[in-house]
């Protein structure tokens, strides 16, 4: 089959993820869509190959760490009936990133994203927020079920021009689907931000 000279999106490799992105753009109305496998045939990578375990033989210790640290999230996840799992860290500055309200379930809520001072402090007023209380701050590691692309291709753009995952996280749970909340065990570090990656990087060396 010849490529086409011209495509509206390219997606780089026919693996599941690969795949999975040109059908759900597809879905969405997206057209002329070209999706690229240096192989013969599609899946024939990781994605064939995969047995949906645990790996532990990783190369390095830091991939062997990750997959480590993905066994407590399935275990939570095999509890209930869950739509997701969203995993959080205490005590961060919640302005620059999620704030999460659980119930008495630990599952979610409602996600705040980026909450103002203002907000902050209409949310103490109201007694949302109490001293000594902790702070759930999103850690952005995520389980869900396929319903959330129901939700994800809803999306429209949010007062700060970008598509929110948050948004479909909201409608998620007011839409009555269970979402359970996980605290991230040991260090957690959002490394989103240039400084904090020159931080880390000091500290290492």
């Amino acid at each position: 089959m010849d490529t086409p000279n011209t495509a509206d999106i390219v997606i780089v490799g026919g693996g599941v993820m690969g795949a999975s992105a040109a059908y759900h753009l597809a879905k969405r109305g997206m057209k002329n869509i070209l999706l690229l496998e240096k192989e013969e045939f599609f899946g024939t990578g990781a994605t064939g190959r995969c047995a949906g375990g645990v790996r532990y033989q990783f190369s390095t210790e830091i991939n062997v760490s990750l997959s480590l640290a993905s066994l407590p999230m399935i275990e939570r996840f095999k509890e209930g009936n869950f739509a997701g799992v969203i995993t959080v860290t205490g005590s961060e500055d919640v302005s620059t990133g999620g704030l999460n309200f659980f119930d008495d379930e630990f599952c979610l809520t409602r996600l705040v994203e980026k909450p103002t001072a203002a907000e902050l402090a209409h949310m103490q007023k109201e007694g949302l927020l109490r001293a000594g209380q902790t702070v759930w701050y999103n850690a952005g590691i995520y389980i869900f079920r396929p319903v959330i692309f129901e939700f994800t291709e809803k999306l429209e753009k949010s007062p700060r021009g970008e598509y929110e995952l948050t948004d479909a996280v909201n409608r998620m749970a007011a839409a009555g689907h269970k979402i359970a909340g996980m605290q991230i065990a040991g260090r957690w570090v959002d490394v989103r931000d240039p400084e904090v990656l020159a931080a880390l990087e000091e500290h290492s060396g």
